[in-house]
């Protein structure tokens, strides 16, 4: 058996979360994932449908209710952000960015753009983040998520 600590963070106030111009890298392009992506122009489109329909077993049930955006350079999905998972109007943001791109702000920019759309749909952002993952908890504390809380997880092998 292993223990973990998770860290959950919420939003007191979105508006702070919102940057009025959204900011990337140069050589990237951030994109919102929906019906009107054309995920064949990417080579490694896996990588955005892998994590996307982990969460939510297919596109298409994230097409209906989830909020995504991806950084792309030419034919490469850089990163994603999306919602994780719906309760209520709590909506949580996940993260992922391919290791060859960390650390220069694409992360960021797809949660920007996440939490201007959740302020117009008038739902509560939260995050949540192993304790070890110090890059994502650093990015929620940068963009207005407080830490409320944590609690312990426990991994059993069988």
């Amino acid at each position: 058996m292993d223990v973990g600590t998770q860290y959950v963070s919420t939003m007191e106030n979105i508006e702070k979360g919102i940057a009025d111009n959204i900011s990337i890298p140069s050589g990237f392009e951030l994109k919102r994932i929906d019906r009107n992506l054309d995920l064949n122009l990417y080579t490694n489109k896996d990588f955005l449908t892998n994590e996307i329909s982990g969460f939510w077993g297919s596109l298409d049930r994230f097409f209906h209710k989830g909020v995504g955006y991806c950084t792309v350079s030419g034919d490469v999905i850089a990163g994603l952000g999306y919602t994780g998972y719906i309760a209520g109007d709590v909506y949580t943001i996940g993260i992922i960015t391919n290791e060859q791109f960390r650390r220069i702000g694409l992360a960021e920019a797809a949660v920007r753009a996440i939490l201007k759309e959740y302020s117009a749909m008038g739902v509560r952002p939260y995050w949540d983040c192993m304790e070890e993952n110090i890059a994502s908890y650093s990015l929620a504390r940068k963009v207005g998520f407080k830490k409320r809380y944590e609690y312990s997880v426990y991994w059993f092998y069988f």
